[in-house]
């Protein structure tokens, strides 16, 4: 956080590159500061400007075909989630800057919905009717996470 701050403040000390980060601490736990790319300071800015913003969000449904073991399917998006920062992340303004904040853990939770006791059409027209609902919800870049799952 220190070099952070410090390039914010006029130092010579360079900030962190991409692939480094440094400590922060949001309020709620520690977290990496990265100053953020030119895309993501667009992307901050247009929801600055329009809260909960959906222009960038990305929505896309998979069906599976057979059993599907919850755990197994809850864990894979977890291991996901280890291995791609960005998802950890949230944006926070530190000294008038734009910041990307990296949780170093995130637990998501697969929300389930059970549409089996519905005629498989019924299942399929509700399907999209959730699928469209769901994709229609903003993301809160200050709180995160900036991921959902469900089944």
């Amino acid at each position: 956080m220190k070099a952070l701050v410090d390039h914010l403040h006029g130092s010579v000390d360079p900030l962190p590159q991409p692939g480094s980060a440094a400590p922060a601490d949001s309020g709620e736990g520690d977290f990496f500061a990265f100053p953020m790319t030119a895309v993501q300071e667009r992307i901050w800015a247009a929801d600055c400007a329009n809260p909960g913003n959906r222009a960038y969000n990305g929505s896309f449904r998979l069906s599976l075909v057979g059993p599907v073991d919850q755990a197994i399917l809850e864990k894979a998006l977890n291991n996901l989630v280890k291995r791609h920062e960005v998802l950890r992340g949230l944006c926070r303004v530190i000294d008038g800057k734009p910041v990307l904040l990296v949780n170093p853990t995130l637990e998501l939770h697969l929300g389930v919905i059970d549409l089996q006791m519905l005629a498989p059409e019924q299942a399929e027209s509700e399907m999209d009717r959730l699928c469209s609902e769901e994709a229609q919800r903003g993301f809160d870049l200050k709180k995160g996470p900036l991921i959902r799952v469900g089944l």
